[in-house]
């Protein structure tokens, strides 16, 4: 996911980092939908990806005091973006085991359950799957990033710029999300046709 920069984000963020409301407005305007279309190619559905664009911006503004510290305002609000969306589809996966015992548990029937639970344990498996057929760069980065390093840290480690980083990371998670599209689909039409 490429997000067009914003020929003020400079000032934008510099405002939103005092407090500005109306800078930070105009900051969500500019990236809100074009990072709900990422966020929606990974969770595939329009309440849920509305849910954590709204959570993401959240974390924005609580973090606003150190904006004015980013280098690179889009791959820092892809980075939380893609963040934030997996440990949502882990904790919504999460959830449906937690709800499929309890109804079993209690005796009613767990066919939609099941079938539930099934299509977000597909989804999830899709990542990591798509996460293993990374190029050995780019699954190296994706999971550093995974455990919380940043770019520098990995450049470091990794003994490569942090310019590689940032770009291994985007094709990274370029190919995640056409991975997760085009198999998902394919998922649903065969799971359709059982």
């Amino acid at each position: 996911m490429l997000l067009s920069k914003l020929q003020n984000e400079y000032d934008l963020l510099q405002r939103i980092a005092i407090d500005d409301e109306a800078a930070f407005s105009e900051l969500f305007l500019a990236y809100h939908q074009e990072l709900g279309i990422f966020v929606n190619s990974l969770l595939n559905n329009k309440e849920s990806t509305k849910e954590a664009v709204h959570d993401i911006f959240i974390k924005v503004w609580i973090n606003r005091s150190d904006l004015h510290k980013i280098a690179d305002f889009t791959a820092y609000l892809f980075i939380v973006a893609r963040n934030h969306t997996l440990n949502k589809i882990r904790c919504m996966v999460n959830e449906e085991k937690k709800l499929g015992s309890y109804l079993q548990a209690v005796g009613f029937q767990k066919e939609i359950s099941e079938e539930e639970t099934g299509y977000l344990e597909a989804h999830y498996e899709l990542v990591e799957k798509a996460v293993h057929e990374l190029p050995p760069q780019q699954q190296k980065v994706f999971t550093l990033r995974q455990q919380g390093l940043k770019n520098p840290e990995i450049a470091e480690r990794l003994n490569i710029s942090s310019a590689s980083v940032a770009k291994y990371q985007q094709l990274a998670l370029r190919f995640i999300s056409e991975y997760v599209k085009t198999y998902g689909i394919i998922y649903t039409l065969l799971y359709l046709q059982a």
